[in-house]
């Protein structure tokens, strides 16, 4: 039969990892009894099939028992015996031989918590079973910590009639015999293979140096915990049974090994070879490389530190929440794992390997694996939220199984999944984590670095079980050795595949990097309005990690909210259609520059925000509306740099829909640029023949399609370093303001000139300024433009507009020319140009180029100052200097 390899860790040849020359060594055990030891007073009294356990040492709630073996066959109970007023009852196994339970474990008489602990091993057959009204917990520790003492193998009548406290700790020491020879002893396995399950709310705790559950574990709202421990670690409980550290060391736990009789625990691998009988009760094997083959014919390593969850993990509840599961170790694996931590009215907790991005209080794994055929389900099955589910590993996590997270069917929101390797990520799974009728859940990848891949080939890194793992960088098909250099690698087809339900979530504390997208060009996420796709790069805030991309490709987020974050960013084309694009950097953020092409705007969303800390923004052309809606807002911030425009900026549309509200424009920069201005689409000016260039448009709420109608005022204005009011006021201050430009370095600022033929004179190589118009927009017919022709002054074309206020004048009479020179006058005397102190500064001079009532003609603006040129009679209004 072809077996495949879990790749989790190098694994060692047998005496590597037994630690001795062979197996003769191992003890031949025939089946096992319950023997009490002499020493606690502990007594057995067998009754048929059951074993009633009696007697032992009582120290204030707690119940001491030792055991010379302890091991069950198949139709055999072993029934301790408690009473009320004993809460928990600790039994250790001294003998050396591994407990091996293939029968049925009860207590009777009480509500005790039971703990058995065997250093040698602890093996649950197929026939196993729980009876038990309690918490459950089994270990191959060397010592139980209660209170502030310890109930070790060896631990004296005397000091365990003082240990009144809690249960809070396992210690895993290597003993010290008398005479001070340390001993090279191995952490103990545990396998359960049986169906171990206790009632709701309670908890089943394995604790052992290998752990390999093949079988049924069951705490139905309650908590299940699987935890691998290396030798020499001091492993902290709280008083809700959470694992709180597995890297404290024992060498000052001088109680629990100093003047210790060693007891030589088997490594797993060389106790199924010594005991033939435990294959036909675990269904585990050992193959000729010495590898312990699990039954659905898997290989998995097994030093001490090693969590493997097969079988069935159940804290499931159909009236309640769903529970908690813990499977922790330096090694973790899923293969062929059903984890179910649903509940009616809310989803569980499922930790695998670590918690959130390694951060909880939990030991972290190096390791972690989820096989394929493995599924995780921590769903709200009525009401509530989905759960918590957790797969870390700090070293590498390899992940291809399923997880599912969602919210309610009734009410509630979607879970929270993260799939992390802070080192090294291999994410081939799935994950949902929808809300039938709530807010949708996340996804988190959180590695160091992750490279997203193009196209759809998961090259050796499959997942199916029929082919060998791992990416064969060293030539050793089916194991992943430490150290291989394989980069964190997601493929392009698996976040395309990832539910629209989910908000994904990406990232590194250093680099996400897009590589070419030679297939097609597109990254295309699945359509769900409302979602959310995050990418953040410097995830650790420490100024090193960049988001980068080919210019030429897009992101295509199907109408999802996209937040894209790092120390730089180097974007391609974003198209976020009813979403949002949120772009932030320290430093720069640049996307594709294609001026005077309407089709190549390089960003696309609903509401649009660029923000640079400390740098620049270079970009291309920017739409900023809603697709349903045609209303939307952009803002670009660069208060520390410089903003350059190649092209144009659009907030808000109105074709087919008219936009309820406005869709401003907001700009902030120490400097700030518009070049190479777009020059009209036929949506914002009724075609090519009255095209204008645009530099910035905003549409204004309540301006429909194809109609001419009056919109109401809008204030446009300028803001320069030190001014005290805007420089460009456009509308009376009480209008709303639409389009906002600050400029927080430069002093000056430069309207390019446009000639009658609509020619642009360009701005100078330096300094702020707009090389094309600035407008409110509406459909098919032209907008109302501010044609801005030189430095501090501008015009209003009147035959579509009243500069100062915003309101369309089709008809430039006379009446019309008065009302804007009365109103440009109003407006720049409002203009306060003095500043606190009084102080004298130029005046500024507001010039409205008004052409006469001549029929056909449409008026691109004239000089500043000009008269008669193109018919036009000016309207200058100059402001007072301060007194």
């Amino acid at each position: 039969m072809n077996k495949t390899i879990l790749p989790l860790l190098a694994i060692a040849t047998l005496s590597q990892l037994v630690g001795i020359s062979g197996i003769s060594e191992i003890r031949q055990a025939s089946a096992q009894s319950i023997i009490p030891a002499n020493d606690l007073g502990t007594n057995v009294t067998q009754q048929g099939n059951r074993f009633d356990i009696g007697g032992g040492t009582q120290a204030g709630a707690n119940l001491f028992h030792s055991f010379q073996q302890f091991g069950l066959d198949r139709g055999q109970i072993a029934n301790f015996l408690s009473n009320p007023s004993i809460q928990n009852i600790l039994s250790r196994v001294v003998g050396g031989d591994p407990s091996v339970i293939n029968g049925l474990i009860q207590l009777t008489g009480g509500n005790s918590n039971l703990y058995i602990m065997n250093p040698a091993g602890i093996i649950f057959g197929a026939n196993a079973s729980l009876n038990v009204p309690a918490a459950f917990t089994a270990t191959t520790a060397n010592g139980i910590q209660v209170g502030n003492g310890w109930f070790g193998i060896n631990t004296s009548v005397d000091a365990i009639k003082t240990l009144t406290g809690t249960p809070n700790s396992f210690g895993f020491a290597n003993p010290v015999p008398v005479g001070g020879t340390v001993s090279n002893t191995t952490g103990g396995a545990i396998v359960n293979a049986g169906n171990l399950s206790v009632k709701e709310g309670q908890s089943i705790t394995l604790v052992g140096g290998t752990v390999i559950n093949t079988g049924t574990i069951a705490a139905p709202t309650g908590k299940i915990t699987i935890a691998a421990v290396e030798n020499g670690k001091y492993v902290r409980i709280s008083q809700t049974g959470s694992l709180l550290s597995l890297d404290l060391p024992v060498a000052d736990k001088e109680e629990l090994t100093a003047n210790s009789k060693p007891i030589q625990a088997t490594d797993l691998p060389t106790l199924l070879t010594g005991r033939p009988d435990l294959a036909a009760v675990t269904g585990l094997s050992v193959n000729t490389l010495g590898q312990v083959v699990l039954p659905n014919s898997v290989a998995v390593p097994t030093q001490t530190g090693t969590a493997i969850a097969s079988g069935n993990l159940d804290v499931s509840s159909s009236a309640s929440l769903g529970g908690t599961i813990h499977i922790l170790g330096t090694n973790v694996g899923l293969v062929g794992a059903k984890i179910d931590a649903s509940g009616l009215t809310g989803g569980g907790t499922v930790l695998i390997g670590g918690d959130y991005q390694g951060k909880g209080t939990v030991p972290n794994a190096q390791f972690t694996y989820v096989s394929l055929d493995s599924t995780i389900i921590a769903d709200a099955l009525h009401s509530g939220n989905g759960g918590r589910v957790i797969a870390w590993a700090d070293n590498k996590n390899s992940f291809y199984g399923r997880i599912s997270a969602l919210g309610g069917t009734q009410t509630g929101n979607g879970g929270f999944v993260e799939v992390s390797g802070k080192d090294t990520l291999v994410f081939r799974g799935s994950v949902s984590t929808l809300a039938p009728n709530g807010n949708k859940g996340t996804l988190l990848l959180d590695p160091v670095n992750i490279t997203i891949q193009d196209g759809n080939s998961d090259g050796d890194d499959n997942g199916a079980l029929t082919t060998a793992f791992g990416n064969n960088v060293t030539g050793d098909n089916g194991q992943v050795l430490i150290g291989d250099a394989i980069p964190t690698t997601i493929f392009e087809s698996e976040l395309e595949g990832i539910a629209a339900g989910t908000n994904v979530l990406l990232e590194a504390s250093n680099n996400i990097t897009i590589q070419p997208l030679v297939t097609d060009g597109f990254l295309t996420f699945s359509f769900d309005p409302g979602g959310s796709i995050t990418f953040k790069a410097d995830a650790d805030n420490n100024g090193v990690g960049n988001f980068s991309m080919r210019s030429t490709d897009t992101i295509n987020t199907g109408s999802r909210n996209l937040t894209i974050s790092g120390a730089n960013l180097s974007l391609g084309k974003i198209i976020a259609g009813s979403g949002n694009v949120t772009l932030t950097a320290k430093n720069d953020i640049t996307t594709p520059t294609q001026p005077s092409n309407y089709f190549a705007t390089a960003i696309k969303g609903a509401n649009v925000v660029l923000t640079s800390a400390l740098g620049n923004i270079t970009t291309g052309s920017i739409e900023a509306y809603d697709t349903n809606t045609n209303v939307g807002s952009l803002m670009l911030t660069a208060n520390n740099g410089s903003i350059v425009v190649n092209g144009y900026l659009q907030a808000g549309y109105t074709a087919g829909v008219t936009p309820v509200t406005d869709s401003p424009i907001t700009i902030s920069a120490g400097s700030f640029r518009a070049i190479n201005p777009i020059t009209g689409p036929q949506n914002l000016q009724g075609g090519a023949a009255n095209s204008i260039p645009m530099s910035i448009v905003a549409f204004t709420g309540g301006q429909p399609n194809n109609a001419a109608s009056t919109p109401p005022p809008r204030r446009i204005q300028l803001t320069l370093p030190n001014d005290l009011q805007p420089r460009i006021l456009a509308g009376a201050a009480s209008d709303p303001l639409i389009i906002s430009i600050t400029i927080t370095k430069d002093t000056s600022f430069r309207f390019s000139k446009i000639t009658p033929g609509g020619a642009i004179d360009p701005l100078p190589a330096t300094g702020s300024g707009i090389e094309g118009a600035i407008g409110l927009g509406a459909t098919n017919i032209p907008p109302n433009l501010l044609v801005l022709v030189s430095d501090q002054s501008f015009t209003a074309n009147p035959s579509l507009t009243n500069a100062s206020t915003g309101v369309l004048a089709t008809t430039p009479t006379d009446g019309a020319v008065a009302a804007a020179r009365t109103a440009e006058v109003q407006t720049a005397s409002n203009i306060d140009t003095c500043d606190p102190d009084k102080d004298k500064k130029p005046a500024l001079n507001v010039t409205a180029s008004l052409p006469a009532p001549v029929s056909g003609g449409v008026d691109r603006g004239g000089t500043s100052g000009s008269s008669g040129q193109d018919g036009s009679r000016d309207a200058k209004a100059k402001l007072p200097p301060c007194k």
